[in-house]
């Protein structure tokens, strides 16, 4: 397979530190289930992901992946032009050091528009807002739950048991404008 060399730029480095520092500080630790090493593994894994799969010499302007890791666990959700493009990209985040498993939830079809693209954004925000505020675990902290949005289906992703699982799954299914919700979660008991 042939990989393009890339550099990743230092605002992009920024904020993903940025991100570190704030989900640590935002922890407690008897509430802590995920170290912060696995929160670096999961960063490294996200940004290896994106490397490989963007750089390969499979994929086109016309495909757009998505790359979320919780736990080892990584999700690619997005949109790809072929089925053989789906089955590449989950075979390559395969080969990403640490990956336990690849929930691929690709779509093949056309590209998202820079619109629904947006919208998915605000409705990640929206849940991560209601996760907050209506706080359906006791002692939630952002290191446990993560939202991606894509085309208005939200895939939930954490180490949760299964009573907290469906709970953050109805907030998540309450945001007017979620069309779908995929709870990709790790069950701790």
């Amino acid at each position: 397979m042939l990989i393009k060399s890339f550099q990743i730029p230092v605002f992009f480095l920024s904020l993903i530190l940025f991100t570190l520092i704030l989900t640590t500080a935002c922890s407690t630790p008897t509430e802590k289930r995920r170290s912060t090493g696995a929160s670096i593994d999961d960063t490294s894994i996200e940004i290896g992901a994106q490397n490989y799969i963007d750089n390969s010499d499979f994929m086109d302007s016309n495909d757009r992946i998505i790359s979320v890791s919780h736990n080892g666990r990584l999700l690619l959700a997005g949109e790809v032009s072929s089925a053989e493009k789906k089955a590449r990209a989950e075979k390559t985040a395969y080969q990403i050091k640490g990956v336990k498993h690849v929930y691929n939830e690709l779509s093949v079809g056309p590209k998202a528009s820079a619109s629904t693209r947006m919208n998915d954004t605000y409705l990640t925000t929206k849940i991560n807002t209601s996760l907050l505020n209506q706080n359906p675990i006791e002692g939630l902290d952002s290191a446990r739950i993560n939202v991606t949005t894509s085309q208005s289906t939200a895939y939930l992703m954490g180490l949760v048991t299964r009573n907290e699982g469906v709970a953050v799954a109805e907030v998540a299914s309450n945001i007017h404008g979620v069309k779908k919700v995929v709870k990709l979660f790790e069950y701790v008991e």
